[in-house]
């Protein structure tokens, strides 16, 4: 049956599987290919391939209107040329003589060896001839990489670690002349045991180059940067820049995808890959050698998961100044396979959000692509197998896509967008998990969800039950006409992997309850208030205050940006290492902005403003009046990083009379459609007792609704309280009034809650729970003193009945150790 989320038009909704990309083109003959590579040169592009009948590399020159020369020998006749994987560079540019270096391992009848040829802007091989860079002790795992760092070219690659050719691999690096003359070979140290395996090359600043490589004798693999100066020297340590761990967990970053240099510092790309998680972390290695590790990721570039190795993982191009490219693949069927790209700031912003789908196959596996940017354009080459007969075929031909950069995406391809939605993504078993597809766009003619642990459903919004520990990827996907849209959610049971600041916890207690709708766990408005002066220009301010949950605050505040705006006023901010920021001095307005780290309170105010005519369209005038005048919503939107927020807010509209006429706006305290919250302010927990121990354990928070009125019990039902692994309802028939105050005492000598408190009017709630076994099937869950745990994140949640309602929140408090092996316990 079709259904429709969100209907686009009928002009966009014309069948993609039909093929509609114009721009694409054929490159070359038709024939079986593989090893593509690709580079830009300041005119035109140069393609580079290897014939697989004659083992051969040939080449043709693109230009930037998407003009392709007849395909050329790039090797000698003789040549043998090993295969070498898709995704890495062996094509350098000399940008002062104008020529491309082309590099491979090469099995010729004379010898195995690393060799290289020049070859011409105009595609024409210097000399009529490769060249030998260096013999080779062994054929395997070469995959020889090339830049030109200003002055030479660099080429590296992986050979025997030692004269016995034994299994260990170790990194090469010579420098080659603009003229082809290639230099002395030197390898990289070898330090305790490493095995190395070259990832990625690339030039960096004053003729300096980066080696990012794995160390694969380590355990996990460990991912290391490697800096040399234009005349081959080490820069930094000799066993290379730890950058990070290549495991897929809390303390690993995935594998390497790319690396440039963005004019400060090399970016190291990397990603769990698209069967796990396809979001792109940057790690940075800066100048001085200091390292700084992602506290998030950058961008999520969609999953491609097509069970083709070499798309395992999202392939990364710099497509421009500040740019980057990637090229995904998605299975349409099993005869078709589509290709996607996205093109991302440095900064994080997304320029194609509807990720778009750029050639026009209806049958063929097309993969394999790589690309390179000149002045505004692109060239998005791949290996092509539309033209095969029995399908689906691989690799016949090479076709090229130019992208016109300074476009906007093209909205109208793909026509569906699947966006998934899972909650909780952390808890126990058995753990039910619900699901939902707001955020889905098009007119679909299927949808359905795989769960990841062998069950599925054909319904966009539902519930699922994991029954056994593990990692899961729930995927939801959409299809129309054969062509597939798809997302994930991670969902982690009985796991301990939860992110957050400071890293994940050492172990995770109780799981999330349910969320009311309007509930935002995440970020926390407690203040707003504006000052008006109608008698000066630009004089105005505001204050905008409140918390962030610090499990989802990034490690590391440096780089973070966020905005907070009102109406047409927008006001950005990108923090330092402090979790500061404050804007040019010189100039209005004065924008500041601070998070504390720690706890997530965060203050942003603007001074030196013109806020009159913004807050006249709210309704607040300059108006001479002694008493409070009226109540007026003031709608906002605040991002930071990954987090959005838009909502509004109930201020009050107080004006001064007199020459310095002034207006006050303040939070009210009810809030209304979206401002609700959740959060715990402080949490607390002791052990007692040597031969039983026992915990006791507070929570104080808030709590906020969405439509800004009173919380009231109901006539009958409980208030069912959960704080980590101890659940327990309380009768509202136990809950006495006083005032705006509910409250529930029970004797200190009950084992469970003893007391309990919510303000009906700010939304304040205390819990105190006494007595609790440390373990056991009615416990807290937290460890003992005696464990060598020192971090938890301990679950805190409600479902309360109220008068013909329910409210339902919560939210994760991080604990850690007073002092090691201690027995108190307090928030992070």
């Amino acid at each position: 049956m079709r259904e429709m989320f969100r209907r686009f038009g009928s002009a966009m909704l014309l069948c993609l599987a039909a093929g509609a990309a114009a721009a694409e083109f054929k490159i070359g003959p038709d024939a079986t290919v593989d090893s593509l590579a690709l580079c830009a040169g300041d005119q035109n592009f140069l393609t580079v391939w290897r014939d697989t009948a004659s083992a051969r590399l040939r080449g043709s020159t693109v230009t930037t209107t998407g003009v392709a020369s007849a395909d050329f020998a790039v090797s000698d006749a003789g040549s043998v040329v090993l295969e070498n994987p898709v995704q890495r560079c062996n094509i350098a540019f000399d940008s002062n003589k104008k020529n491309y270096l082309v590099v491979w391992a090469d099995n010729r009848a004379g010898g195995p060896g690393l060799r290289g040829a020049l070859v011409s802007a105009s595609g024409t091989v210097a000399g009529g001839a490769d060249f030998l860079i260096a013999p080779l002790s062994r054929t395997d795992s070469n995959f020889p990489l090339a830049t030109f760092n200003g002055s030479a070219f660099l080429v590296a690659w992986q050979d025997a670690a030692d004269s016995s050719g034994g299994s260990g691999s170790r990194i090469f690096y010579a420098n080659v002349s603009d003229t082809g003359a290639p230099g002395a070979i030197t390898g990289l140290p070898i330090v305790s045991g490493q095995d190395q395996h070259l990832e990625f090359l690339s030039a960096g600043p004053a003729s300096e180059s980066l080696l990012v490589w794995q160390d694969v004798a380590a355990t996990p693999n460990v991912t290391r940067g490697t800096r040399l100066s234009s005349a081959g020297q080490i820069l930094g340590a000799q066993e290379g820049a730890y950058l990070f761990q290549r495991d897929f967990g809390a303390t690993g970053f995935g594998v390497p995808i790319g690396v440039t240099f963005d004019g400060t510092a090399y970016v190291v790309l990397s990603s769990f890959g698209a069967q796990i998680d396809s979001t792109v972390f940057p790690t940075r290695l800066q100048q001085d050698g200091t390292v700084i590790r992602p506290s998030n990721g950058l961008i999520d570039v969609g999953q491609g998961t097509t069970g083709l190795v070499e798309d395992d993982f999202p392939r990364t191009f710099l497509s421009g100044p500040g740019e980057l490219l990637f090229v995904r693949n998605s299975k349409v069927s099993d005869i078709c396979w589509h290709l996607l790209f996205k093109r991302v700031l440095f900064d994080g912003t997304d320029r194609d959000p509807n990720t778009p789908v750029f050639d026009g196959a209806s049958q063929g596996v097309l993969n394999g692509a790589v690309a390179g940017f000149v002045g505004g354009q692109c060239l998005i080459a791949w290996m092509d197998g539309r033209r095969g007969g029995a399908q689906p075929e691989r690799q016949l031909n090479v076709f090229g896509y130019i992208l016109d950069s300074t476009q906007v995406s093209d909205q109208s391809k793909p026509y569906i967008k699947a966006v998934a939605h899972a909650y909780p993504v952390i808890g126990n078993s058995p753990m039910t998990v619900t699901f939902g597809n707001g955020g889905s766009t098009g007119v679909i003619d299927q949808q359905f969800w795989q769960f990841g642990d062998g069950f599925f459903t054909d319904v966009g919004v539902t519930t699922h039950k994991y029954e056994s520990k593990g990692e899961f990827t729930a995927v939801y996907s959409l299809w129309h006409s054969g062509f597939a849209m798809r997302d994930f959610v991670r969902i982690s049971v009985d796991q301990s992997d939860v992110g957050g600041t400071g890293g994940p916890p050492q172990i995770v207690v109780g799981s999330l309850g349910p969320v009311s709708s309007g509930i935002d766990t995440e970020i926390l408005v407690s203040s707003f208030t504006a000052l008006l002066s109608f008698s000066q220009t630009n004089a105005d301010a505001l204050r905008f205050v409140g918390y962030i949950n610090p499990s989802v605050l990034p490690a590391k505040l440096g780089g973070v940006a966020g905005t907070f705006s009102i109406g047409n006023k927008t006001w950005p901010f990108t923090l330092t290492n402090s979790g500061t920021y404050v804007s040019d001095t010189t100039k209005t307005p004065l924008v500041r902005m601070g998070v504390n780290s720690i706890g997530g309170g965060f203050t942003l105010s603007v001074d030196s403003e013109a806020l009159q005519d913004l807050f006249a369209g709210l309704g607040a005038k300059d108006e001479t009046i002694a008493k409070p005048g009226k109540t007026i919503e003031v709608p906002y939107a605040f991002t930071f990083g990954t987090l959005n927020l838009e909502a509004k807010m109930t201020a009050t509209y107080i004006a001064t009379a007199g020459k310095n006429g002034r207006v006050s706006f303040a939070f009210a305290g009810t809030g209304s459609s979206g401002s609700g919250y959740f959060r715990i302010f402080s949490t607390d927990a002791k052990q007692t007792g040597k031969t039983t121990p026992t915990h006791t354990l507070t929570a104080i928070g808030n709590l906020g609704w969405a439509d800004g009125h009173k919380i009231v019990k109901a006539d009958s039902g409980r208030w069912r309280i959960t704080l980590g692994n101890y659940t327990e309802d309380i009768p509202v028939g136990s809950l006495t009034l006083n005032g705006t105050m509910y409250r529930y005492l029970a004797p200190k000598s009950k084992v469970g809650i003893t007391e309990l408190y919510f303000n009906q009017q700010n939304g304040q709630i205390g819990v105190l729970i006494r007595n609790l076994p440390a373990e056991g099937a009615v416990s807290s869950g937290m460890p003992l003193a005696t464990s060598n745990f020192s971090r938890v994140d301990l679950a805190f949640s409600v479902d309360m009945d109220l008068k013909e309602e329910t409210f339902q929140g919560s939210a994760y408090a991080r604990l850690i150790r007073k002092k090691v092996g201690g027995a108190r316990w307090v928030t992070r």
